[in-house]
Parts: structure tokens; C-alpha cells; sequence
């Protein structure tokens, strides 16, 4: 793990190969898993963790809007 933070009522844990888990902070149970690349930053609203990531082959940024319920992608 490279990184463990908290947003969106989960843990955020970024591995070095950029996956990023969403555990349940309550008993560390796995929610879900995305892989986005390095994650630069996070904010988040009431229904949605907004990410600031760098590709997995490192050539391009963007924004990415999950819901923290289920990890799937809102834009």
C-alpha cells in the first residue's frame, strides 16, 4: 500500500501500481477496486469522491467522480 486516506465514509488505500481499494473504516472489509493510475488528490461531496489521477503508463491527468458507495465510476 503507498497511501491510506479517508473520503466519501470509506478507507482509501492507493497501491504503488495505482489501484485504489475502498474498505469499510468500521472492520476493514473490501468494498470495491478500481485501477486509476497515482492518485494526486481527492475531494469529496455528499455522493461522490472526486480524484485527481495520473494514468498507469504516466502520460496524462484527469478528474475522476466515483461513487464512494460502489467505486463505479459518475464521470
Amino acid at each position: 500500500v503507498y497511501s491510506v486516506r479517508l473520503g466519501g465514509g470509506l478507507v482509501l488505500a492507493e497501491t504503488w501500481r495505482g489501484r485504489l481499494l475502498g474498505l469499510d473504516p468500521a472492520d476493514g472489509k473490501f468494498r470495491w477496486e478500481h485501477q486509476l493510475g497515482q492518485v494526486h488528490g481527492l475531494a469529496e461531496t455528499a455522493d461522490r469522491l472526486v480524484l485527481r489521477a495520473v494514468a498507469p503508463n504516466g502520460d496524462r491527468w484527469s478528474a475522476i467522480a466515483l461513487d464512494p458507495g460502489t467505486g463505479k465510476p459518475q464521470w
